[in-house]
C-alpha cells in the first residue's frame, strides 16, 4: 500500500530500518563467491566459465560486484522491485552487462488471465517522469521480486514489513526531539 517514494525514504529516515539494511549487506558482502560450470557439464567448459567470471567482475562495466551487489540488495531490501537489463555483447569489446533498473520506474503489464505475458507481447513499461518511455517482453528485462505474491505483481519488500513499527518509531522519535526542544513543561 506504501508508495515507491515512501519506502525509500522511510529506509533513509529510520535508522533501525537503516541499520538492519547495512547490516544485511555488510553480511552478503562479505561471502566469498565463486564461479563454476554445471556439475553435469564437462570441465573442459572453462572458456565459457571465465567469460561469465569477467562478466561478474563489474555486472554494469563500471561498478565492481561488491558494489553492485550491495546495490541489488539495496533494491530488494527497499522496494522489492529488482530489475535487471540484460545486454550480450554491449560494448565495442564484446563485454555483456547487467545492468540495474530503477524497480520503480517499471510497470508489470498482465494479460487477460492475470499474468505477465510471454513474449512477444510487451510484459513490462517503464515510466519515466509520469509518461511511459519504453515496453519490455520477458525475455527482455528481469523483474523479481523476493517476495512474490499471487494477488499482484509487485513485491512486498521487508521495508513494507515492518511500516507500522516504523511509523511508531518516528513519532517516537519525534516525542524525543520536542523534548529537548520544547522542553518538558505544559503550557498553562
Amino acid at each position: 500500500l506504501a508508495s515507491f517514494q515512501t519506502l525509500r525514504n522511510l529506509a533513509v529516515a529510520c535508522k533501525e530500518i537503516r541499520l538492519n539494511i547495512e547490516l544485511i549487506k555488510r553480511e552478503v558482502r562479505a561471502l566469498d563467491w565463486e564461479i563454476l560450470s554445471d556439475k553435469d557439464q564437462p570441465r573442459s567448459d572453462t572458456e565459457a566459465t571465465e567469460r561469465v567470471r569477467q562478466i561478474f567482475e563489474r555486472p554494469d562495466g563500471y561498478h565492481d560486484f561488491d558494489t553492485f551487489v550491495s546495490m541489488m540488495l539495496e533494491e530488494v531490501l527497499v522496494t522489492d522491485a529488482l530489475t535487471l537489463w540484460v545486454d550480450i555483447a554491449a560494448d565495442s569489446a564484446g563485454q555483456s552487462t547487467i545492468e540495474l533498473v530503477d524497480g520503480a520506474t517499471i510497470r508489470p503489464l498482465l494479460d487477460e488471465r492475470g499474468r505477465i505475458p510471454a513474449p512477444p507481447t510487451p510484459a513490462f513499461l517503464q515510466v519515466l517522469h509520469g509518461m511511459p518511455t519504453a515496453w519490455f517482453t520477458r525475455d527482455r528485462l528481469i523483474y523479481r521480486p523476493f517476495n512474490a505474491r499471487a494477488s499482484t505483481p509487485y513485491g512486498a519488500s521487508p521495508t513494507e514489513f515492518v511500516l507500522l513499527a516504523v511509523n511508531l518509531a518516528l513519532r517516537r522519535d519525534t516525542y524525543h526531539v520536542s523534548y529537548f526542544t520544547e522542553g518538558n513543561v505544559p503550557e498553562a
